[in-house]
């Protein structure tokens, strides 16, 4: 009995045994079934390295199998493409000229002053506009857009100063004395900025009365501290000949604002040539002080300095004996 009992003992222990060691043997090939899975997924979604890039390895040796057939798919199907094209995994679309987007914005901005009700808001679109042709240099559209702005009626006298600017710099001479005459007129004859550049084209049409009612009407609304305009009035009275008159004005420009580098210049120049080379250089040297140093003015001080150092030697030199 106690012998068939231990027997019975041995044979459930080796039973269990050999159970445990099946356990053991397929928890092992699960396992490495896992293992083997995730290497293949993991080599499935390594990305291809381009071979056209420098230190790239061959594609034949990175490619996945799933990759190669999707390629050999596509191939029987798809149209031959270049090698360049073939890299791409976006298409690029066609790029866009210059021409178009510039048409665009001028045709917009256009249709948006047409519709613009407010005159200030007409005004600040057509200055745009104005910009953006300069911009492309497309200066005729820009002076015909400033034309049309000029004859507009509306009260805005800064907005007719700044067409008057604008002109100017485009070369419509006569457009802009309109533009500031605009601008003067809607102010009541108090604006000197206008009264100053509209002189400066006024000059150089030589219409030597209306510049000079002009600049003298800014100087007086500035209580004669206007160095630009005095500055101009200058180069007016030195274009009629009438020089003690232009370095007056020239030394009530530097006067007024010091560091008018034009007006030193000429009022040096002027002095020297009327006969007195110690007041220019005293100018000249002043304005060094509160300026620093200058080429320009540098140049004409020696040049001052060589015209008069030659003039003393001519008046010390002896006559010769006969």
């Amino acid at each position: 009995m106690a012998e068939d009992t231990s027997q019975r003992a041995r044979l459930w222990a080796n039973n269990h045994l050999r159970i445990a060691r099946a356990l053991s043997y397929a928890a092992s090939a699960v396992l490495l079934l896992i293992i083997f899975c995730a290497r293949t997924a993991h080599a499935q979604m390594e990305p291809v390295k381009d071979p056209a890039r420098p230190g790239a390895e061959a594609s034949g040796d990175t490619r996945t199998r799933a990759r190669r057939v999707a390629e050999a798919n596509n191939s029987a199907s798809a149209p031959q493409q270049t090698d360049q094209s073939s890299r791409a995994t976006i298409e690029e679309p066609p790029p866009v000229t210059d021409q178009a987007p510039k048409t665009d914005r001028i045709t917009a901005l256009r249709a948006q002053i047409a519709e613009a009700t407010a005159l200030d808001e007409r005004a600040r679109l057509q200055r745009v506009l104005v910009d953006y042709l300069i911009a492309l240099n497309r200066r005729s559209e820009a002076v015909k857009e400033l034309r049309e702005m000029m004859r507009e009626n509306r009260v805005d006298p800064v907005g007719f100063y700044n067409i008057g600017n604008a002109l100017a710099r485009l070369g419509d001479t006569p457009t802009a004395i309109d533009a500031y005459r605009k601008a003067i007129d809607q102010r009541k004859g108090n604006y000197a900025r206008a009264l100053n550049n509209m002189g400066v084209l006024l000059i150089k049409q030589e219409r030597w009365d209306e510049a000079l009612k002009a600049l003298s009407s800014a100087l007086k609304l500035e209580n004669f501290r206007y160095g630009e305009a005095s500055y101009n009035l200058g180069r007016l009275y030195a274009a009629r000949g009438e020089t003690k008159l232009a370095i007056n004005e020239w030394s009530r420009a530097v006067l007024a604002q010091p560091d008018h580098l034009d007006a030193a210049l000429l009022l040096a120049r002027a002095l020297a040539a009327n006969g007195d080379p110690d007041r220019a250089l005293a100018v000249i040297d002043a304005f060094v002080t509160r300026q620093g140093p200058n080429k320009a003015l540098i140049d004409i001080r020696n040049e001052i300095l060589s015209t008069r150092t030659a003039a003393e030697t001519k008046t010390t030199t002896p006559l010769a004996k006969p």
